[in-house]
C-alpha cells in the first residue's frame, strides 16, 4: 500500500506495518537533521528511481510527522487530539530530532480536556520530554483523584521510578495539608461565624441533650479550638476553645474523609454534604437567621486554606536525568 505525500516523490518511506509514503528528500531534510543525514548515505536500493527507507514508526504516526512536515511555521494552532497520537509524535520528533514536531506535540499536551479528564498520563508524558510546565499543572489535577486511580496507560513505561514517586508524593504531602485543615481548626477566627461558640450549641436544636439527637449526629465533637484575632499583644492571635454544634463537627469530619479521595474545592463543596448540614443548622434559634450565608462564607475560607495549604507544597517536576 502506498500513500503520496508530494506531487514530485524522489524516495519513499515505509512505516513498521507496510505502508509507504512517497515523499521529497527536501522536504524531510529541512525539518530533520537526521533525516538529512540519512540521505546522505547510499542506500543498498538507491539505483531505484524512488529509494525505499524501512522505519519503525507505525503508518498513523508517520502519517502525523509527514502532515505536520508541511505546515512550516512551528506556531500554528494545529492541535493533535490524542494523548497516544501526542506521546508517539514526541518520540519521533525525539528520535529525529525534528523540534516543530515537537513543540505542537507539547502545546496539543497541555490542553485543558487532557489535563481535567487524565492528569497522570499527562503528568508521565510531560515529565519524560522535559515540559517542566505540563508536568506541574498536571500533578496539580491528580490531586482531584485517589492516588493510583487510573488504569494502566502504555506511557507508564516511558518514565522512570524517580518520576513515579515523585508524584506519589507530591500527593501524599498535599493529602495531609488538605486534612490538617479539616482537622486542626485554628485557622478559623473568633466571631467570625454565628454557628462558631453559638450559646445553644451544646443543645444542636431544641431538645435537651443527647436524647434528643439524632442517632448519625451522636459521638461527634461539641468542641474546638480556633484562633483569636490578632491584637497588640497577641500579633497572631491565641489558641481559644469554643463550643460547636454537632452538625458542624459532622460535616467537617465528613468532608476530611472525602478530602483523601479529592482534594478539591468541589469535595469541600459536596451540595449533599452542605443541604444536610444546613438542614441541621436551621434548628438551631440563634443560627437560623445567618447560617446560611456564613456557612457560605465559611466554605469559601476553607476552600482557600486547602488550596494555600496545597500551593505551599513543591510541585514535583522530573529532574533532568528523566528526560
Amino acid at each position: 500500500m502506498s500513500k503520496p505525500k508530494d506531487p514530485d516523490p524522489d524516495i519513499v518511506l515505509r512505516s513498521s506495518d507496510g505502508v509507504q509514503f512517497r515523499v521529497r528528500k527536501s522536504l524531510l531534510s529541512q525539518a530533520s537533521p537526521v533525516f538529512n543525514d540519512m540521505f546522505s548515505v547510499p542506500s543498498p536500493d538507491s539505483d531505484l528511481d524512488t529509494p525505499i527507507i524501512d522505519l519503525s514508526e507505525p503508518s498513523e504516526t508517520l502519517n502525523l510527522i509527514l502532515d505536520l512536515c508541511h505546515t512550516y511555521s512551528p506556531f500554528t494552532s494545529l492541535r493533535i487530539n490524542s494523548l497516544s497520537d501526542i506521546a508517539n509524535l514526541l518520540q519521533a520528533a525525539d528520535k529525529y530530532d525534528i523540534e516543530s514536531i515537537q513543540i505542537r506535540a507539547l502545546s496539543s499536551l497541555a490542553q485543558t480536556e487532557f489535563l481535567e479528564n487524565e492528569p497522570l498520563r499527562v503528568y508521565a508524558i510531560a515529565s519524560r520530554f522535559g515540559a517542566h510546565e505540563t508536568a506541574a499543572l498536571a500533578a496539580q489535577r491528580v490531586l482531584r483523584y485517589p492516588l493510583l486511580h487510573a488504569e494502566y496507560f502504555s506511557e507508564l513505561e516511558l518514565v522512570n521510578g524517580g518520576t513515579i514517586y515523585r508524584i506519589l508524593h507530591y500527593h501524599k504531602q498535599c493529602s495531609a495539608a488538605a486534612l490538617k485543615v479539616a482537622t486542626d481548626h485554628t485557622w478559623i477566627r473568633d466571631g467570625t461565624y454565628v454557628f462558631i461558640d453559638c450559646p445553644e450549641a451544646d443543645s444542636d436544636g431544641d431538645g435537651d441533650g443527647d436524647a434528643d439527637l439524632d442517632d448519625d449526629l451522636k459521638g461527634f465533637e461539641t468542641s474546638t479550638t480556633i484562633r483569636t484575632h490578632r491584637s497588640n499583644r497577641y500579633k497572631n492571635g491565641y489558641p481559644k476553645s469554643v463550643s460547636v454544634h454537632r452538625w458542624w463537627s459532622k460535616f467537617m469530619a465528613t468532608t476530611k474523609v472525602a478530602l483523601q479521595e479529592s482534594i478539591a474545592a468541589v469535595t469541600i463543596r459536596d451540595m449533599g454534604r452542605v443541604t444536610e448540614a444546613l438542614s441541621s443548622a436551621f434548628l438551631c434559634r440563634h443560627c437560623r437567621k445567618r447560617v446560611k450565608s456564613d456557612f457560605a462564607k465559611f466554605l469559601d475560607a476553607f476552600v482557600n486554606e486547602v488550596e494555600e495549604r496545597t500551593n505551599d507544597v513543591s510541585v514535583c517536576v522530573p529532574s533532568s536525568s528523566d528526560t
